[in-house]
């Protein structure tokens, strides 16, 4: 609007975050991995249907998803995964996830 001030919020350094968004026809997987003491963090949502109340797995630990679709994991050490997301009739797999 014309004489009004227009705010917003700004950090003064770059985002801790690594984020990746893999696309999967009907489906997506919006991935964000910060690097902590113990390894790496990765906070994920699904995003679509079909995977209410499934699971994702990473290097034999798993996660389930919640009713908005989240999910986490917490200290994965660095390496090169396969990330798989698992509903109750659909499966994405993300090949050669390479935390570093």
């Amino acid at each position: 609007a014309p004489n009004r001030a227009a705010f917003g919020e700004r950090s003064a350094a770059g985002g801790a975050a690594r984020q990746m968004l893999f696309d999967s026809g009907e489906n997506a997987v919006d991935l964000r991995v910060t690097a902590t003491d113990g390894g790496f963090a990765i906070r994920g949502q699904v995003l679509g249907g079909g995977f209410d109340g499934g699971t994702v797995l990473i290097g034999g630990a798993s996660s389930a998803i919640d009713e908005m679709g989240g999910f986490r994991f917490e200290a994965v050490a660095a390496g090169q995964y396969t990330l798989t997301v698992r509903g109750e009739t659909s499966e994405i797999v993300i090949e050669e996830l390479i935390l570093n």
